[in-house]
Order: C-alpha cells, then sequence, then structure tokens
C-alpha cells in the first residue's frame, strides 16, 4: 500500500456507489447537488466545454470516444468475502455490513479489451465463458470477450461478478436491454488496496463486439495523437471524468486536478486529488487527468473526501 493509502481508504464511507433506490429523490437530494449543474449530458458535450486554450477538435472526440467505452454497472450481491475494514484501519469496507446479502447499487466503469471469438479461435481460446454455456452441453463457439476496468468496492469479486450487469451506450436515456448489455464472468485482476480492479465479460451478441472493438480502436488512435500533443508539465493540470451520477444517462464533468501523491506522475502508485464533480454512481469511473509529467492518464474515480475527490491508482 502506497504511503496516503490509509488516509485515503479510511474515506471509503465516501465511496460513491449508488444503493438502489428512486434515483429522482436522490438526485434531488443529493448533499453534492450544487455541482449537478457541472454535469454535462454526453450527447451535449462540445469544444466550448473544455477549458479556454484547450477547446481542441481532436482533444473534445478523445473524451467522446472514453464516454463511448463508459459502461452503467449494476451489482446485485455483496459477496461474504468483502473484508470487514479498510487495510490497517477500523474503517468499514463499503457494504461490509451487507455481506452476503442481495443489495443493488450502480457504479461505473470502461471498457479496456475486446476481443471476437471465432470458432476456429475458441480451439484455442475455449468456449463462451457466460453463465448460460458453462452449464450447456453446446457452449457457444463463437462468442465475444470484453474486459471491464473499474473498482473493487463496486465490484469486488467473482461472486458479485455473476450478480452484476454493464450496460453500455445509456447516454440519452437509461435503457439496461440486452443488446447493449453484457454479463461479467469473474475479476481478471482485483487490487483491493490501491482500489483497481478488472472485470471479464461475455456475449453472444458478436455485433456489439464489432461495434466496441472499432470504438475501442478509436480511442487508442485518438490517445496517441492527444499523447503527443498534451504531454508534459507545461499543460494546465485539467481533470475529466465520464461517469453515471445517480445511475443515469452518461454525463462528463470538466475541473482540475491539485495533488498526486505517489513516486511518479507516471508511476502506478500514483494517486490524484480533483475538484472534477462526480457523485453516487461515479465510483470506478473513467478519469482522465492532463499535465502530468510525461502524458496524459486515465485513473478509476475512487472517492470522495471532504469538497475533493481522489481517484484510485492506475488501472495496471
Amino acid at each position: 500500500m502506497i504511503k496516503r493509502a490509509e488516509k485515503i481508504h479510511s474515506k471509503m464511507g465516501d465511496e460513491e456507489l449508488l444503493l438502489e433506490s428512486n434515483s429522482k429523490v436522490r438526485w434531488d437530494n443529493c448533499p453534492k447537488r450544487s455541482g449537478h449543474a457541472a454535469f454535462i449530458p454526453v450527447n451535449e458535450f462540445r469544444r466550448h466545454h473544455l477549458p479556454a486554450g484547450y477547446q481542441d477538435e481532436e482533444l473534445k472526440e478523445f473524451i467522446l470516444s472514453v464516454a463511448a467505452l463508459t459502461t452503467l454497472i449494476t451489482v446485485d450481491y455483496v459477496s461474504p468475502n468483502r473484508p470487514l475494514t479498510v487495510s490497517d484501519s477500523q474503517t468499514p469496507y463499503p457494504f461490509s455490513n451487507r455481506r452476503g446479502l442481495f443489495a443493488k447499487r450502480t457504479g461505473s466503469g470502461m471498457v479496456w479489451e475486446v476481443k471476437k471469438i471465432t470458432e476456429k479461435d475458441s480451439e484455442e481460446s475455449g468456449t463462451c465463458l457466460c453463465f448460460q454455456c458453462r452449464r450447456s452441453p453446446t457452449p457457444r463457439k463463437e462468442w465475444g470477450l470484453v474486459q471491464v476496468l473499474t473498482a473493487p468496492h463496486v465490484v469486488f469479486d467473482s461472486e458479485e461478478v455473476v450478480c452484476s450487469k454493464f450496460s453500455l451506450f445509456q447516454d440519452s436515456e437509461v435503457n439496461e436491454t440486452a443488446e447493449n448489455s453484457i454479463d461479467g464472468v469473474e475479476t481478471v485482476y482485483t487490487m483491493v488496496d490501491n482500489d483497481a480492479s478488472c472485470i471479464k465479460c461475455a456475449t453472444h451478441n458478436l455485433d456489439l463486439i464489432d461495434k466496441l472493438e472499432t470504438l475501442f480502436l478509436k480511442y487508442l488512435k485518438l490517445y496517441l495523437n492527444v499523447k503527443e500533443r498534451f504531454k508534459g508539465p507545461h499543460i494546465d493540470k485539467i481533470c475529466i471524468v465520464v461517469s453515471h451520477p445517480h445511475g443515469y444517462t452518461k454525463h462528463v464533468s470538466v475541473g482540475t486536478w491539485s495533488s498526486s501523491e505517489g513516486a511518479g506522475s507516471l508511476l502506478p502508485d500514483t494517486r490524484y486529488t480533483y475538484s472534477t464533480s462526480t457523485c453516487p454512481g461515479s465510483s470506478g469511473s473513467p478519469v482522465f487527468v492532463m499535465g502530468t509529467q510525461w502524458c496524459p492518464i486515465i485513473r478509476p474515480h475512487s472517492c470522495s473526501v471532504g469538497k475533493n475527490n481522489e481517484s484510485s491508482v492506475y488501472w495496471g
């Protein structure tokens, strides 16, 4: 655990998951509602929403490419394996008081790997890993593999993963249709102290996989361009978050980061503090940070600490 891990995670009572309830009531009564005006619906995000001097078309398109890969995560179950407390503290770990119970909640995440498995590929990669296929005598040989990055306080382990849904393209209205949803399979890795995790998902919808592959390649291309154009400490400390506040549709918020903690601004053990607006439902969402020593980077959103927010450690 890095130097500030205990300090940061002692604040994990301010994790930003949304426990199931009336979202409209939650929105209206949110203690952070003064920052709601800073949430920009993703379909309305334009260059002028970026800070002066950075109202760049390619940067805007990059942010939208991150948004296209951002997913609404709905989790129905709390694993009995969640720790009772945050490491090296007496602070209760999020939802530890509901271990082994069903408690529906929402967070956010980002698609990070997409792969189409053909019948020929399945000889090496295996058949579909979804719940139905694992129990079927004839599992699908053609399927799609997707990995989603988030935070473990959102989805802790494989017991929670199989009770989770990852809803894509919830931009103008939340419509969790089967066509735009993928099911969780298992955890790829979980870094509890760093509050970063990766989830493996599966789908039979190959059209969805084709779409995600195209979007991910676009993201990578734009990132390489943005990285070269906006790297270096002379760049302003801009911080942009894409999330599903209150389990609502996708929103973008723009602000600044004020400090980092770790061995270096590119190393895996660096966290960021920022003013960019977040709310319950933002946990695990991608946080895009500019003005670091070398290049722009992405972290998962971890928690709210006082009037500021904190990122997790790099997803790895």
